[in-house]
C-alpha cells in the first residue's frame, strides 16, 4: 500500500479514536461525579462465544432511586461466570439507570485504557509515515 494512503487511513482512524476516547472519558467522569452508587446482584450469566473463545457476561439487577428494578449487562466480560447472588457495586446516572455500569476498574476504565493504547500506536504509525509522505 502506498505511504500516502496509509497515512490518511491512520489519520482518519486517529481522529475517530480521539473522538471515542473523549466521549468515553467524559462519560466516566460524569458517572464518577454525578452517579448514584448502589449495590446490585448477579441474577444470570450469558455465554458469548467469539472466535472459539467462551466469555461470560453477568446480568446484574438493582433497584433505582425511583424503586424500579433495573437489569443490565456490564461492558467488561470474564472468562468465568460470576456466582449467582453475588453482590457487586453499581453506578448509574439518575436520569438513565439502564446505562448503569459496575463500579469497578474494568467496567469504567478498561475501554479508555484500550482506546489510549490504540491511539498511541496510531500516533507512532503517523510519525513513521509522515516523512515518507513528505518525500
Amino acid at each position: 500500500m502506498e505511504a500516502g494512503v496509509s497515512f490518511w487511513i491512520c489519520l482518519t482512524s486517529a481522529v475517530v479514536l480521539s473522538g471515542l476516547f473523549c466521549l468515553e472519558v467524559r462519560s466516566v467522569l460524569r458517572l464518577r461525579r454525578e452517579g448514584v452508587r448502589t449495590e446490585g446482584t448477579v441474577v444470570d450469566n450469558v455465554e458469548k462465544t467469539a472466535e472459539s473463545r467462551r466469555r461470560w457476561v453477568p446480568v446484574i439487577a438493582f433497584t433505582d432511586t425511583e424503586g424500579y428494578r433495573v437489569e443490565f449487562a456490564p461492558r467488561a466480560r470474564s472468562g468465568r461466570p460470576l456466582p449467582l447472588g453475588r453482590t457487586v457495586r453499581v453506578i448509574y446516572l439518575r436520569d438513565s439507570p439502564c446505562d448503569a455500569r459496575m463500579n469497578s476498574w474494568g467496567d469504567l476504565w478498561l475501554g479508555i485504557t484500550l482506546l489510549a493504547v490504540f491511539l498511541t500506536g496510531n500516533g507512532w504509525a503517523l510519525i513513521g509515515l509522515g516523512p515518507q509522505v513528505m518525500a
